[in-house]
C-alpha cells in the first residue's frame, strides 16, 4: 500500500491488512479472480478457426454506430 510518510493512519492500515491476511481474504479473492483455464483449452485439437466477414459484420456495425453517436 502506498502511503505518505509519517501519516497518522499507518497503524490502522497495517492492522487492517494483517486482519485481512489472517482471515484469508487475499487467498479467497485470488481464487475467485484467477480461475484456472478449463481442460479443453489445452487439448491439441483446439485449432484456430477462420471468421468470415459475415460473422464479424455485426460487431463492426455496432462499433461504427457507437463511434457515430459519440
Amino acid at each position: 500500500v502506498v502511503m505518505r510518510k509519517n501519516t497518522q493512519y499507518r497503524e490502522h492500515v497495517a492492522y487492517a491488512l494483517r486482519r485481512f491476511s489472517e482471515v484469508g481474504l487475499p487467498q479467497r479473492l485470488r481464487s475467485d479472480v484467477d480461475e484456472p483455464m478449463p481442460e479443453c483449452a489445452h487439448t491439441p485439437d483446439s485449432s484456430v478457426f477462420c471468421v468470415g466477414i459475415r460473422e464479424f459484420s455485426t460487431p463492426l456495425l455496432v462499433l461504427a454506430l457507437g463511434m457515430l453517436v459519440s
